[in-house]
């Protein structure tokens, strides 16, 4: 199942809102990024999204509102998910057909539950499916090289211990518990396993705000490790972030842009370049709209020093500036920015005297 288009009537703030999941060919996206200041509908959105599959399997009133979708495999004609012509299908699969990951959640977090859930998977591997055990670390040896695929980590997973626990080894060859890897390698765990071994072919997974307690280098490796994930399991990952550095690594298609008009109706749109590959300062300027990405007290001085410069005077001799050359270094940008202006009303100055 992949999700093409989404149309809300009224829920809490969204109303008449529409929104697509479709690629420049129409077709469904694999990896849709949300963003948007807090009060345009992220959460709202993938509320609507989980709450309506469960509703319609129920046969209950849906939230007001359509689900466009596709069947994975089956011809490209979608179907509107209603009330009526979609319960039975639905309930002829007997598993979720959405997984859902609210920001409050704290999935997998923690040492033992980590361990439980890759223990648990094995064992089924095992019992269930007569598997070896030897053939069940190698396919977690296999998921978690493809998480951590982009990052500097050299974990790799060795195996279960006559201590039912979690054995993992570094490029050194030393071995070690769950408890030894750090607090990042068990969030990724924690957040990309679950797709891996659970089962998530063919379903749509919701992430709300997956950067939380998430180093920044973490959450730059995050998105393409999703990205394989998705890949790998033909399944759709819709994401709502604050992340810059989770946006970055989205290409301009997978990006909703949901934003407030002045008439205070929310709509989505998707940029016209990037933003893949763009750095921090320009995903926050452009895309989030963070016009002023200091401390506001420095915007001030540094503002205050750019006019006497632009009016031609000497910045550089108000003590402001060597306050700030003492707070925030020789090299800052903005400090060499009102240099430069400095050096161009002279060169005018200099211009217009001959």
């Amino acid at each position: 199942m992949k999700i093409e288009e989404v149309d809300i009537k009224n829920m809490r703030g969204l109303k008449d809102f529409k929104i697509d999941f479709k690629d420049e060919n129409e077709n469904p996206l694999t990896l849709a990024i949300i963003i948007g200041v807090n009060g345009t509908g992220k959460t709202t959105l993938l509320d609507f999204i989980a709450t309506s599959i469960e509703d319609i399997k129920n046969e209950t009133d849906l939230r007001s509102g359509n689900i466009l979708w596709i069947e994975s495999g089956k011809s490209p004609i979608s179907e509107i998910v209603s009330s009526h012509n979609a319960s039975t299908l639905l309930n002829e699969r007997n598993n979720h057909l959405i997984e859902y990951y609210p920001a409050e959640a704290s999935p997998q977090d923690t040492s033992e539950v980590l361990e439980k859930y890759v223990i648990d998977y094995i064992d089924k591997l095992v019992f269930e499916n007569d598997l070896r055990a030897q053939q069940g670390y190698e396919k977690v040896r296999e998921y978690i090289e493809s998480i951590f695929h982009d990052s500097e980590s050299n974990v790799r997973f060795e195996g279960i211990s006559a201590k039912r626990k979690l054995r993992f080894s570094n490029s050194t060859g030393a071995e070690f518990g769950t408890e030894n890897l750090s607090s990042g390698e068990r969030k990724m765990l924690a957040k990309l396993l679950p797709i891996y071994l659970g089962e998530m072919q063919g379903k749509v997974l919701l992430f709300d705000e997956p950067e939380n307690s998430l180093h920044p280098a973490w959450q730059r490796e995050l998105l393409p490790a999703l990205r394989r994930a998705s890949l790998e399991n033909d399944c759709q990952i819709i994401i709502a972030t604050h992340s810059p550095h989770i946006i970055g690594g989205a290409k301009g298609e997978e990006i909703r842009i949901l934003m407030r008009e002045p008439d205070g109706q929310i709509v989505s749109n998707s940029p016209d370049d990037g933003p893949f590959g763009w750095e921090v300062d320009s995903i926050l300027f452009y895309l989030q709209g963070l016009r002023q990405q200091r401390t506001p007290e420095v915007d001030a001085k540094l503002e205050k020093l750019m006019d006497e410069a632009m009016e031609g005077k000497d910045a550089t001799q108000n003590p402001l500036f060597i306050e700030l050359e003492n707070l925030l270094g020789v090299s800052d940008k903005g400090l060499i920015g009102i240099r430069a202006e400095i050096l161009r009303q002279r060169r005018h100055e200099k211009n217009q005297a001959s």
